[in-house]
This record gives C-alpha cells, sequence and structure tokens, in this order.
C-alpha cells in the first residue's frame, strides 16, 4: 500500500492524490480492501498498456478492397513503397487496440462460436432446425415489411402481433403461415462481450497467463461496485475506465503519433469527382450540387449505405459493401467508426442469461437512480396507450411529458415564452435558409415540426431537472419498444462499461461516427468530412431514448441550444445532429443500432415531426431568397393537400401514406405515380427510403 506509486499507468493522474469530481462516485472507500481495488484498476490499466506495446511489434492488418473492385480506388504507398490499402479477408483494421478489446470482451471468437448457431442454424431437435432470417433474404425483407406496415394495414392477416413485436416473433408467425421461406427463427442471441471463461488476448502479455485478464476484469468491476455500494454512493459510471483509458491512450499517442486527423476520409479529386457522377447518375444529386464541395464518395456511402437502411442492423462494413455495390463510393475502406472490431457488430446487442440477483439488483439500481419521460403530444392518443402498454409490462415507471406541437396557435411564441427556443431566434429567416438549394431541405416540408421537437426534448430534460429529479434522466420518443432486459442491459452498461466523464448517450445511435470505446458504446465525434454550415450532417441519428446525468443537463444545454437555434444552420434544428456537431465539447456517447437487438427499437406509428412539417408546408409558401430557386420546383400550392393528410386520403393522387408516417409526397413536380413511402425523383425511381 505504502508503494502505490509503482504500479500507475502511463501518464496517468498521481493515483494515490486521486478523487473523483464532486458529482462522480467514489473509486474505492478508505478500507485496506480498497486499496486492493485500486491496485486492480491500475493492474488492468498496465496490462492494457503492455497489449498496445506489444501490438505494435505485430504485422497490423491493412485496409481492405473488396473483391470486384468499382473503378472509383484509391492507391497509397507506405515509406517503403508497400500498399496500405490490403487487407487480409475477414478482418478489419486492428492497429489501435481499444480498451474495450483487451478488457470488456471475454474470448470474443469463442463467444462467438458458442453463439453463432443462436443466429444461423441450431439443431433442437432431432428433426428441427431453426434459422434467423439474413439480411435482403426474401423472409427478412418480408417480416421487416410486416413489422413496419402489415400489422397495420392488415392486422386480421398477422394475429397476435402488434407494432413492438421483436423481429423473431414476426418471423415465427411467417414460419407458421408458410410464407415467403421463412424458416424457425432461433432465440435471441448471446452477447458475446458478456460471456465469461477463458479470454485469448490478441498478442501476448509478458508475463501474464492467458486467460486471466478478463477474470481480473471482472473481479476489478464487481469490487468497485461493491465498495461504491457500500458507501452509498449512485452508481453512474466505472471509474476504473478512466484509469485504463489513459494508459491506452498515452501508449497509443506514444506508438502512433501524428497530428493528421485521424477520421477524415482523404481521396484524390479525380475520386470525389466519380462519386459524384455515381450519384448524378441515380438523381441522388443534382449537376448544381458539384460547387458544394463536399466529399461526394462520404456522400454516397452514407446515403445508399445507411440513409437507404435506416431500419437494419448492419456494421459501416457492411454498409460500405453495399454503396459499393451500388457503385456510388470508393471501395478504399474507411471506418467512421474507429477501432470497429470493439463495438462494430449486431451481435453485441444480444442477451445475457441474467441471473435472479442480476435483476433483483438492477431493478433496484434503476429504482434508485433513474427517472422516465415519454416525450408525447397530448393529442397522440394511441401513441400513448401503446407506450403506457409497453413500460408497464417492463415494469417501467414513467411520466408524459408534453411535446410542442407547432400547429396550435401561439405554440412558437409559448415555447420563446417558456425559454425552450431562445428570444432571438428568427423562424422566417431559418425557413428561408432551409429552402436554399444547397440545404437541399425543400423537400422535408417546413421546419416546424422540427423546431417543435426539438423544444420538446428541451422541455422533457428540464422536467428531469425540475420535477422530482434523480441521477439519471430517460427520455423516450413516444414510438419505441425498449427491449425485455431493457432494465438489466442499462444497468450493466452505466456501472461496468460507463466512462465518468459522460454527459449524455444515445441509446439508438443510427450511422455512428466517432470510435468505439466498449462493446456497447462510441464515443461520438463531430464529423469532420462534412462543413459546419450543414452542420456535419448526415450522422449519429438518433433520440428515440436518450439518457442524461440530471447534473450536467442545464450545462448541456447551454451549449447545445445555440447551435440547434442558428438561422444560418437550419441543419441543426435535428437536436441529434446539432449534439453530434459539438461533440468535441460536449462528453456524448451512443449505442450503434448495428447491435440487434440492442436496448430498444422503434416501432411503426408515424413520425408526427415529419407530418407537422408537411402540414405546415402546406399552408405556408416558402420563402427563399431572391437569387436562389427554392428546392422545390414550383411553389407550393397551399389549396392541394398532400398525400398522408387526412384530406389528401380522398384525393386520387395516386400516393398512398407508408405506414410509418404521414406526409411523406411532395406537392411539386418530385412527385410519382406511387409514392408508397418513398421520395420520387422525375423519373420515378425511388431515391430515398423513409
Amino acid at each position: 500500500g505504502e508503494n502505490i506509486r509503482e504500479y500507475e499507468p502511463l501518464d496517468s493522474p498521481d493515483i494515490a492524490d486521486w478523487q473523483p469530481a464532486q458529482d462522480e462516485p467514489r473509486l474505492c472507500s478508505a478500507r485496506p480492501e480498497a486499496v486492493r481495488c485500486l491496485l486492480g484498476a491500475a493492474a488492468v490499466a498496465l496490462l492494457v498498456a503492455l497489449t498496445v506495446t506489444a501490438a505494435a511489434t505485430q504485422t497490423p492488418w491493412r485496409p481492405r478492397i473488396s473483391s470486384g473492385a468499382a473503378p472509383m480506388q484509391e492507391q497509397a504507398l507506405g515509406p517503403a513503397g508497400e500498399s496500405l490499402h490490403e487487407e487480409k479477408d475477414g478482418e478489419d483494421e486492428a492497429r489501435n487496440v481499444g480498451l474495450a478489446e483487451i478488457i470488456m470482451t471475454s474470448n470474443l471468437s469463442a463467444a462467438t462460436n458458442s453463439t453463432s448457431s443462436t443466429t444461423t442454424t441450431t439443431t433442437t431437435s432431432p428433426n428441427k432446425t431453426c434459422k434467423t432470417a439474413a439480411f435482403n433474404t426474401e423472409c427478412y425483407n418480408r417480416v421487416l415489411w410486416v413489422m413496419r406496415d402489415g400489422v397495420l394495414q392488415h392486422p386480421k392477416w398477422y394475429p397476435n402481433l402488434t407494432v413492438t413485436s421483436s423481429f423473431e416473433e414476426v418471423q415465427a408467425l411467417l414460419h407458421e403461415k408458410n410464407e415467403c421461406n421463412c424458416d424457425m427463427p432461433c432465440a435471441e442471441a448471446i452477447d458475446p462481450s458478456t460471456v465469461t471463461g477463458p479470454m485469448q488476448p490478441p498478442v501476448p502479455f509478458p508475463h501474464v497467463e492467458q486467460g486471466t485478464l478478463a477474470s481480473l476484469f471482472e473481479q476489478v468491476a464487481d469490487s468497485i461496485v461493491t465498495q461504491m455500494a457500500h458507501t452509498g454512493g449512485p452508481l453512474l459510471c466505472n471509474p476504473a475506465i478512466k484509469l485504463a483509458s489513459q494508459a491506452v491512450e498515452a501508449a497509443t499517442k506514444f506508438l502512433h503519433p501524428s497530428d493528421k486527423p485521424l477520421h477524415k476520409w482523404e481521396l484524390s479529386d479525380s475520386t470525389m469527382s466519380e462519386c459524384f457522377d455515381a450519384l448524378e447518375a441515380k438523381e441522388a444529386v443534382k449537376a448544381e450540387d458539384r460547387k458544394y464541395n463536399r466529399n461526394w464518395c462520404w456522400v454516397g456511402l452514407k446515403e445508399f449505405g445507411c440513409h437507404r437502411h435506416f431500419y437494419d442492423h448492419l456494421s459501416w462494413r457492411k454498409m460500405q459493401d453495399l454503396a459499393v455495390e451500388a457503385g456510388v463510393t470508393s471501395n478504399y475502406t474507411f471506418h467512421p467508426l474507429k477501432n470497429p472490431r470493439i463495438c462494430d457488430n449486431s451481435i453485441f446487442g444480444g442477451t445475457r442469461a441474467w441471473t435472479e440477483s442480476d435483476w433483483r439488483i438492477a431493478k433496484q439500481w434503476f429504482e434508485d437512480h433513474v427517472s422516465v419521460k415519454v416525450l408525447s403530444l397530448a393529442t397522440s392518443v394511441v401513441r400513448r396507450a401503446t407506450m403506457r402498454s409497453t413500460l408497464s409490462a417492463l415494469d417501467i415507471p414513467f411520466e408524459f411529458v408534453d411535446g410542442v406541437d407547432m400547429r396550435t396557435d401561439g405554440a412558437f411564441e409559448a415555447a420563446v415564452g417558456e425559454g425552450l427556443i431562445p428570444g432571438s431566434f428568427n423562424v422566417t429567416k431559418a425557413q428561408a435558409e432551409a429552402y436554399r438549394a444547397r440545404e437541399n431541405m425543400g423537400t422535408s416540408g417546413s421546419i416546424m415540426g422540427t423546431v417543435g421537437c426539438a423544444s420538446g426534448h428541451f422541455r422533457a430534460q428540464l422536467r428531469g431537472v425540475k420535477h422530482k429529479p434523480m441521477y439519471l434522466t430517460l427520455i423516450f420518443e413516444d414510438d419505441v419498444s425498449p427491449e425485455a432486459d431493457f432494465i438489466p442491459k442499462l444497468w450493466r452498461l452505466i456501472t461496468v462499461e460507463m466512462p465518468c466523464d459522460w454527459q449524455a448517450v444515445s441509446l439508438y445511435s443510427r450511422c455512428p461516427f466517432g470510435e468505439c470505446v466498449s462493446p456497447h458504446l462510441t464515443r461520438v465525434q463531430p464529423d469532420v468530412n462534412e462543413p459546419s454550415w450543414r452542420c456535419r450532417h448526415g450522422v449519429n441519428y438518433g433520440f428515440q431514448g436518450m439518457l442524461y446525468r440530471t447534473s450536467e443537463i442545464e450545462e448541456l444545454q447551454r451549449i447545445w441550444k445555440p447551435v440547434v437555434f442558428d438561422e444560418e444552420r437550419p441543419h441543426c434544428l435535428d437536436v441529434d445532429v446539432a449534439l453530434a456537431s459539438i461533440s468535441d465539447q460536449a462528453r456524448f456517447y451512443a449505442i450503434p443500432a448495428a447491435h440487434n437487438p440492442g436496448f430498444l427499437h422503434e416501432v411503426s406509428m408515424g413520425s408526427s415531426r415529419v407530418d407537422i412539417n408537411f402540414q405546415k408546408m402546406a399552408t405556408e409558401a416558402p420563402t427563399v431568397p431572391a437569387t436562389e430557386a427554392p428546392t422545390v420546383a414550383h411553389t407550393v400550392d397551399v389549396g392541394r393537400p398532400f398525400c398522408g393528410n387526412a384530406a389528401a386520403m380522398q384525393l386520387q393522387n395516386g400516393c398512398s401514406k407508408d405506414g410509418r408516417a404521414e406526409g411523406w409526397c411532395s406537392a411539386s413536380p418530385r412527385n410519382c405515380e406511387d409514392c408508397s413511402g418513398k421520395w420520387c425523383m422525375p423519373s420515378a425511381k425511388p431515391v430515398q427510403d423513409v
């Protein structure tokens, strides 16, 4: 104990003098066993640093070029002239070994082997097998259609299914009905990061017996939780992560020093031009868009890899493969999530064998720490009934917080008076900017639904601060369904994996951009591949479930609101995009949507925000600068309702609502004969799944 400084991790603060922040739970008490706790945390940190050092002596994997490469290839050479763009098949880049790769997963490869059968094919009896439908198969696509449209449009076809039914439940019924070649689905996969057992480190540790590290980490984590429970402090994070992360960061900087931004996809001008030409050929951009000098290969990757697969649980690697197949991006591998092997895999969304003790402790932790708010418009009767039923079944107490409905007279002024919207915000100016061609927001209706959505989230956050505050404020939107084991999953995430600097975490983040820091967490980072004037738009979508440290909410809003309500950057009105754009200031984490099923899923109940955007646009002609045409081809005819609105359903305009939301079609020449839930261009080719 007297020589504790001998066990410091590289470049760490003085462990003997380390103290938690005022609102941060203490690492250990002052008792003798607390010293072992500190030593254990320091030992883990040292082991991680040693692993990073050892990894540097190995030959790292290289970014890959897929087979059948598209013409848009980049060839870069290293100092000795070797190619830097090759990769061993089946592997992602492993140059920077992260914390979670070393201490959070227990024999990932072995666990994956032991659980992969539950997601592919497993023998359940001598004559029966199970197979969960794979991405883009006939059965898979039918399951998604049933989940999003079928249960709403044809409820009699699918008895006992609801909008909250799981993928496996839907597939099981389709199997019974002998529909679309669906097999009996397997049970939910086991999350390999929670599997206990021997661990095989990716590289040998000097003087460390293999198979001991995972158990060591579990012992450290258990010790920390036990000590904090004895001292009565709130369990809001795992302080050991801080020590080990500092060791990894110090070792990585020492081994790979660089002043170059690590997360910018740098491609040649000619490659970017080829990407633009491909996007233009698919009518995803217009010829005049070229002048905006965006990274068009990145635009293609996001649009054809992620935005058109919003409801699929896909890794970035798979999404890039899809975009390459579409011919709209470079096949030079780019990792929007650094260290992707740590968290960018659907299997991390699986469950674990929770014990009775786990459930008891998790429920007590949830009751002692978490206040739940459901953001919902007061008029959304069906949504509220569904959420009430869903959360009651999970034994999650909550209260509704009324959203801000900008269709109501005086709603904007009331939101300003409540302090939800800054009084200086010029909504007319923001709307005019949104209709400019470079913003390309005219096809999404007006901005008023989005303004109301942002205001509602700020209201719900403040409700958590001012009304019976708890340590954590959890905000659900009213179209989500938490998984059955949501409570123990959240408990484990916060008490085992969460670093202590966090302010907010998205529980379901689409197109995540940043860095994997544990099997279930990314540290969100601003997308430097998109310009600031676009609010670095296009990644880190997802506010269906948001968890906040209640004590951080007001400070977070102080730096967040001015970004959201910036008339010059209307894309920032999307609160998730705005927070991601300042994630170099805000300490924002997220769970990748690739995880299947993860913590929650979005149900097919429409988008109130989009409904309001279109309904407001139908009654207010857009205003744009005199020197620039709006993104829609003509001024909206305010006498013509949009398809999807109640009045429009009486029109024989060939459009129909898609079961997810109302008002998807635009009253402009961009309409095609049948919207069917897709935006359509003049050639009637679908260009954006919604």
